[in-house]
């Protein structure tokens, strides 16, 4: 039987803009803790859904996690800009916020 990670590479290769084979991809990288190559998938989910509020927090933990600061910051906003709502969202935000303003950030 075939790698299903395989089989969805080979899918999302044939049809770029499908959003849910992109997020399947994403996940397992994620679930690998192979955070690099998650991103573009979820860039690509942005760029399709720029609506998909979850998707542009993904990308912005993802980009945190890679010291990617000032392009997570943008992607935390973008979430909680479509759901003002979500607690999570602003909670994030706020905290990543309160990172960026430390100094000894950087340091780590």
């Amino acid at each position: 039987s075939q790698d299903p990670m395989r089989l969805y590479q080979a899918s999302f290769a044939r049809t770029s803009d499908n959003y849910y084979v992109a997020a399947f991809i994403a996940k397992e990288y994620q679930k690998q803790n192979n955070f690099a190559a998650a991103v573009p998938y979820y860039e690509t989910i942005v760029r399709v859904q720029p609506g998909y509020a979850e998707a542009h927090f993904n990308l912005g933990a993802l980009y945190a996690k890679l010291s990617r600061s000032e392009e997570a910051l943008a992607e935390f906003q973008k979430a909680q800009d479509l759901e003002p709502e979500n607690q999570m969202f602003r909670d994030t935000l706020a905290r990543f916020k309160d990172f960026l303003a430390n100094p000894t950030h950087r340091q780590r």
